[in-house]
């Protein structure tokens, strides 16, 4: 008895030693930004609870806003696509964020510039009512996928350095990733480890007294679970938990973007522009 607890603390061991390795693998590193005066970072969704494009799992989010004026920059980062994307390819990125952000206003100039020493995609244009100008930014650094939607003030060129010097400014808590052999050799060992178990245990098992039959109980079976859902922000129709277009009306989850929140009486925060409730589907009350 003591031996078999002997090993089956070794199998918890080897699992425990694995599990939070091959975690570590399938997270990413955040990215950080130096910062002008007066800015601040304004909120955080940590990866993977953000909506991402390309990662199945989700992605991360920051918003930075100048505390002087309305101008803010919202950042989401996940991991980046198999492959490569061109320039052009980022460059159709970026404008497509501009579309679903601004579909009614034209676009001033799209192309790629240089963003923390790697290309980017970028598409900008003027919005006439708040003298204002907005840049969508498209790119991949350190196998990870940025996008950025800059918000800033158009009568003075000193916004427009101030927010590109943040985005240059990009850099990584830590190490993307942990080497592939320190991931496998753990996974290796506890399956090992658990294959001689079993063998030791099938070969010392004494043959058990075959017990006199009984009638099965009829089991009642159990219920199945109820798919996690959301709504849609613009006309209220269910989605699906990882879709990033509703399948109704076309809208996107990163169309109800800014600084502003609401809560609705489900006690879900949402953004101020949202029409109905992400969680519960309720409809609010303009604002």
């Amino acid at each position: 008895m003591n031996k078999h607890l002997t090993v089956i603390g070794c199998i918890l061991f080897c699992l425990t030693i694995s599990f939070p390795i091959v975690s570590c693998a399938s997270s990413i590193s955040k990215p950080t930004f130096t910062l002008p005066p007066n800015w601040y970072l304004d909120s955080e969704t940590p990866y993977p609870d953000d909506f991402g494009e390309y990662d199945p799992e989700g992605a991360g989010s920051l918003t930075y806003t100048d505390g002087e004026d309305f101008d803010f920059v919202m950042i989401w980062y996940e991991k980046a696509p198999a492959g490569t994307l061109t320039a052009s390819a980022l460059e159709t990125k970026a404008m497509m964020m501009y579309a679903t952000y601004h579909d009614d206003k034209p676009l001033d100039d799209t192309g790629t510039i240089t963003i923390g020493d790697v290309p980017a995609g970028y598409a900008v244009g003027y919005i006439p009512e708040a003298e204002c100008r907005a840049l969508m930014l498209a790119f991949v650094i350190n196998d990870v996928f940025l996008s950025a939607y800059a918000y800033y003030d158009f009568t003075t060129f000193e916004d427009e350095e101030q927010v590109l010097a943040l985005l240059d400014s990009i850099s990584f808590e830590e190490s993307n990733g942990i080497p592939w052999f320190l991931i496998v050799i753990p996974i290796i060992i506890a399956v090992a480890v658990i294959i001689v178990v079993v063998i030791f245990l099938l070969k010392r098992r004494k043959k058990p007294v075959e017990p006199t039959p009984e009638k099965p109980s009829p089991v009642t079976p159990a219920p199945e679970p109820i798919a996690e859902s959301r709504f849609c922000m613009e006309c209220g129709n269910r989605m699906p938990p990882k879709g990033f277009y509703c399948n109704n009306c076309g809208s996107s989850p990163r169309n109800f973007g800014g600084p502003k929140t609401k809560s609705c009486h489900c006690g879900t925060v949402i953004p101020g522009t949202a029409k109905f409730c992400s969680a519960c589907g309720a409809k609010q009350a303009p604002t």
